[in-house]
């Protein structure tokens, strides 16, 4: 908060330097400096907030995921309540500290809705108009995700592996070839 927005590459206090820009992931902390100075709140409240905003803005994500998916508010429900009731939602982030991981899942759910998003609209006959800008969601998404926490952005790629072998797999046969085509080309663009 000191430095900001001339962040210097070496941290100075740090014995012989640490590098801010190339080490610890970046976005979490610029955001809490943003929301500090936007907000008039101290650092550590600014800290407590966006930690605590992690968890429902992510539950959000997992709901509209689960709808979008399976094509059903309940599931998607279902899904975001088990996910704040698991016990390790809260342990990552107030047990172990990882705030960058925590900001950084805000965005894991939103990135696989925007692919889910894509892979049926590259699906549809004819292909329908809005698959661009979701593919530009997704990959702000990603990117998003990517800066604040480089596990998260990796998670992204994986799951929208796994849903492209998920849904070749329980595709008709006559399919398979056109969703492993369009989820491979999706996910290698991204």
């Amino acid at each position: 908060d000191r430095y900001f927005p001339r962040i210097p590459h070496w941290f100075p206090l740090q014995g012989g330097g640490e590098s801010l820009l190339h080490g610890y992931p970046i976005f979490p902390h610029l955001l809490l400096v943003v929301v500090r100075r936007l907000s008039g709140l101290s650092i550590l409240q600014a800290f407590r907030l966006i930690s605590f905003l992690g968890f429902p803005l992510t539950a959000l994500g997992v709901y509209l995921f689960g709808w979008t998916s399976q094509k059903s508010q309940t599931q998607g429900l279902i899904a975001a309540v088990l996910f704040l009731l698991a016990p390790v939602t809260w342990t990552w982030a107030y047990d172990w500290g990882f705030f960058s991981q925590q900001v950084a899942m805000i965005f894991l759910p939103l990135a696989l809705l925007a692919f889910v998003l894509t892979m049926r609209g590259q699906l549809a006959r004819p292909k329908k108009s809005n698959r661009r800008l979701w593919l530009a969601a997704l990959i702000a998404l990603t990117a998003l995700a990517s800066i604040s926490h480089m596990m998260i952005g990796a998670a992204v790629a994986a799951g929208a592996s796994l849903y492209v072998v998920a849904a070749t797999a329980m595709a008709p046969r006559g399919s398979r070839k056109v969703i492993l085509r369009e989820g491979a080309k999706t996910i290698l663009l991204l």
